[in-house]
């Protein structure tokens, strides 16, 4: 555990003018206040960069506002904020999420009693809609093996606190997360990491962070699994067997996440293909996270077969 206990949060930014005064007033009434954050806007069009300037004035804490001239996605401007982060823990949070007030608080005292911690992970997140009604909640393993983060792990960048040691470890021609990735860029940097760092990634058992889903387009599935494929082709490159073995599992566990996110939301017309596709592409999750993929086929099947209107019943 570093001896400073300052704490560098990163936050990209991108059209995010409905949700991004909750998530930065969800750091400024953080328990811990020994923060610093930088904030990148990706080339919103919208309202974020006025939103953000007038958060930063009211700040006692270092706030640096950056700008990309034009959209550059996710990796690339954390990436940005890496650079000028200070803090030798890492936090991140993107602009639609929100933490609950000990996220900070809860991650220190995780680095300072496990010596071999990298990454560290709240184990349970709270689902949120777009309206901030709420959708659930996921219980994640307490720890991951590298072949399990192909096809589970912290569930979201926002979910992650890391030592920055760690992070520069494992780094790549200079860049932490991979640019090219639009997607899935932040568990490839989990398995990056996991394959290349002694370092542990581990939970808390504590709720810390409400993650908000939004009902999904054609284009936008298609765009996550062409980030999954994506992301488990450059991860050939330094655990070339493990996706060997594990990469249609990988690749099916993203079809069945969708699936879910469609029930969450309750607009589940697209869940029944999504998770039917999941199994057919990779048997194993029948019994790979078991629980998750039969609870899945079953609300996605009676939504399917009789069109049921309460996710909670089905």
């Amino acid at each position: 555990m570093p001896a400073d206990d300052l704490v560098s949060i990163v936050m990209p930014v991108f059209n995010a003018e409905a949700f991004l005064a909750k998530a930065l007033h969800s750091i400024k009434t953080q328990s811990h206040t020994n923060w610093e954050v930088i904030i990148v806007n990706d080339a919103s069009v919208d309202a974020s960069d006025g939103i953000s300037r007038d958060w930063a004035r009211q700040q006692v804490q270092r706030v640096e506002l950056l700008q990309n001239s034009c959209r550059q996605g996710p990796g690339y401007s954390r990436n940005r904020a890496l650079n000028k982060a200070t803090g030798e823990l890492i936090a991140f949070l993107d602009a639609d999420d929100i933490w609950k007030p000990d996220r900070l608080a809860a991650g220190i005292e995780h680095f300072k009693r496990s010596k071999n911690l990298g990454v560290s992970y709240g184990r349970i997140i709270g689902i949120i809609k777009a309206d901030g009604q709420k959708a659930g909640a996921i219980r994640l393993e307490s720890s991951f093996s590298l072949p399990q983060l192909l096809w589970e792990g912290p569930h979201s960048a926002s979910n992650v606190m890391v030592l920055k040691a760690v992070l520069e470890s494992c780094a790549q021609s200079g860049c932490y997360f991979d640019e090219s990735l639009m997607h899935t860029e932040d568990s490839e940097l989990w398995w990056r990491i996991a394959a290349q760092s002694p370092a542990t990634i581990e939970s808390i058992d504590k709720h810390l962070l409400d993650y908000r889903v939004y009902g999904s387009s054609g284009g936008d599935i298609e765009k996550q699994i062409e980030g999954k494929i994506l992301a488990l082709q450059r991860a050939k490159a330094y655990i070339p067997l493990i996706i060997e073995e594990y990469g249609r599992l990988s690749l099916a566990s993203t079809y069945r996440y969708l699936s879910r996110r469609e029930i969450a939301m309750g607009a589940p017309t697209k869940a029944w293909p999504l998770i039917k596709k999941a199994v057919e592409l990779d048997h194993r999750l029948l019994w790979i996270s078991g629980v998750k993929t039969w609870s899945t086929l079953l609300a996605a099947s009676l939504f399917h077969l009789f069109g049921c209107k309460d996710k909670e019943v089905c």
